[in-house]
């Protein structure tokens, strides 16, 4: 009788150990799904974020070449918006002049800081960004060209 007891006890045993293996690995496999969900998602979220930016820059370009946006607004946005996808195309030869003239307007204030300036420190800026404009809008159109034609979509981030 001890002894089928003791068979009983040690089943018993064996089914709480099966139980619990069982339950831990059902645990284990919802939180590896939980984890691939939350992978899927944050890689969807930048495919869009990446696409946002592709579509950004194109239109951007395409306004320098229209003329329906400033050489210099043009640059600054592009600038930070290459930055963000492809920062190593700002070192291109054919962008050269979108980091150039980032450089060389980056001390003109932007949006408040703007707006907070007299009408002769306006003045003064437009009359410089003019300057630097004239100097460098062809290649800056040259860059927007470059630009339209840049396969964003293939490369990593």
């Amino acid at each position: 009788m001890n002894t089928i007891l003791l068979i009983i006890m040690f089943l018993l045993v064996i089914l709480g150990l099966l139980f619990f293996i069982r339950k831990q690995l059902r645990s284990e496999k919802e939180r590896k799904e939980k984890i691939q969900d939350e992978l899927d998602k944050a890689e969807e979220a930048a495919r869009k974020h990446k696409a946002y930016l592709i579509e950004s820059i194109q239109i951007i370009a395409k306004g320098v070449l229209e003329e329906q946006c400033g050489v210099t607004e043009g640059c600054i946005r592009l600038k930070v918006l290459i930055e963000n996808i492809a920062p190593h195309l700002l070192h291109h030869a054919d962008l050269k002049a979108i980091q150039l003239i980032f450089d060389k307007t980056s001390h003109i204030p932007l949006l408040n800081d703007w707006k907070a300036l007299t009408a002769s420190e306006k003045e003064t800026f437009l009359a410089e960004m003019a300057e630097i404009e004239k100097m460098y809008r062809s290649d800056v159109q040259a860059a927007a060209h470059f630009i339209l034609q840049y396969p964003f979509n293939q490369t990593q981030q």
